[in-house]
């Protein structure tokens, strides 16, 4: 396979994956930055009082992970404005962290 058969199946490839995270961010975002618990399309348990915090905690910095995550692959990004990828990196290293601790 030539490099250049193999930098367009990469491109096709990458479009895909951020096509599908940045939808499912934006979606997720829309749904719960408003703080509304009646748009949750999860049925929420009555008997925990911090369900939906939980949720939202879980959410929103994930949103924002599937927003960052897939410009983090592309090599011009890196090379060219590397000052935004560190920070860029960063945001999406922090937005994972509540992620990591729950059970």
């Amino acid at each position: 396979m030539s490099k250049t058969v193999r930098h367009r199946w990469w491109w096709t490839l990458w479009s895909l994956v951020a096509a599908s995270a940045v939808g499912i961010g934006v979606f997720s975002i829309s749904v719960y930055i408003t703080g509304d618990p009646d748009r949750t399309p999860i049925p929420l348990d009555p008997d925990v009082a911090a369900h939906y915090v939980s949720i939202l905690v879980h959410a929103l910095p994930s949103s924002l992970a599937l927003l960052i995550r897939p410009f983090q692959f592309v090599t011009r990004l890196r090379t060219r404005h590397p000052r935004l990828h560190r920070v860029a990196g960063r945001v999406s290293w922090c937005a994972s962290r509540p992620e990591r601790s729950s059970p």
